[in-house]
């Protein structure tokens, strides 16, 4: 009886060891196993980290204002028209920026201001697209240059001013240089050759055609000699043998609109100076397609 009994407890150590080893064994796996799952997922994560800052640094390299700024000068479409004006104090040199106003104002999301110093220095500011707003800036005792970028809520840019502001008056001769071509009115529009004005007095006059509805818009572009001129006259030419006759106003973003046709249309811009000067600063034939013209 007594043999039976130590052989019963052998067996049953034998068989807890077993099983003790058996979990041990168990164990010993499944310590394995959340080891071999975190390894995969900190490399994934690493990759995505990587990636996303590859994306990221793209954008960084670009600078949004000094690109707003690299726009021409180009006034918005008619429903969308604002005014911004720049003036310079005689004596302390300070630069004001008002803004003016206009049919689209309620649909302005920014208007960038940035005055280039005559040292080359460029400062810029938001000005608040509120009749009556301004901003200021301390300028040079030279020539300093403003210019200003209205965008609109539907992301459309547009540089509508660029004007040199200062006491540094250009200077013109007071009597006319005489030319054996004079521009003069004849029949069929202006006579005489395409010249620019010397740079002292120089302005800039922009004619486009709208290819879909025909309509020839000739809009002021600004200019040194702004001050020094007493008209400008706009001269159309229609395809069917009409003509349209106007004056442009020496005010930046002025414009003169007339119909023009499906055919090939004409326009001649003159201006006149304060002298006596005369120069046709723009003769330009627009097709049916549209197009642009500038001196």
């Amino acid at each position: 009886m007594m043999y039976r009994f130590v052989a019963l407890l052998t067996i049953c150590f034998v068989g807890f060891v077993m099983v003790a080893g058996c979990m041990s064994q168990d164990e010993t796996i499944t310590s394995v196993e959340p080891v071999d799952e975190v390894q995969p997922t900190f490399t994934v994560f690493q990759s995505i980290t990587t990636e996303t800052e590859e994306i990221n640094d793209e954008p960084f390299s670009v600078t949004e204002d000094n690109g707003l700024f690299d726009l021409p000068l180009s006034p918005p479409p008619t429903n969308l028209m604002v005014s911004v004006s720049a003036e310079k104090d005689p004596i302390y040199n300070t630069i004001t920026v008002r803004f003016d106003g206009g049919r689209g104002q309620d649909i302005v999301s920014s208007a960038l201001v940035g005055v280039t110093l005559s040292d080359g220095h460029t400062e810029l500011q938001e000005l608040v697209p509120t009749s009556g707003s301004t901003v200021s800036f301390q300028g040079s005792a030279g020539m300093d240059v403003v210019e200003v970028v209205i965008s609109y809520m539907n992301g459309e840019s547009y540089k509508v001013l660029l004007e040199a502001v200062g006491f540094i008056r250009p200077s013109i001769d007071l009597e006319p240089v005489k030319t054996q071509e004079a521009v003069v009115p004849g029949d069929g529009g202006y006579r005489g050759p395409v010249t620019a004005p010397p740079n002292n007095v120089y302005i800039s006059v922009n004619v486009s055609k709208d290819p879909v509805y025909k309509t020839i818009t000739t809009t002021f572009g600004g200019g040194l000699g702004q001050n020094l001129v007493q008209k400008i006259d706009v001269f159309v030419m229609l395809s069917n043998g009409s003509f349209f006759e106007d004056e442009l106003e020496p005010r930046l973003g002025a414009t003169v609109v007339t119909d023009g046709t499906n055919g090939t249309d004409r326009v001649q811009v003159v201006v006149a100076y304060v002298n006596g000067e005369t120069y046709k600063i723009v003769d330009a034939e627009l097709g049916s397609r549209g197009g642009i013209a500038t001196n």
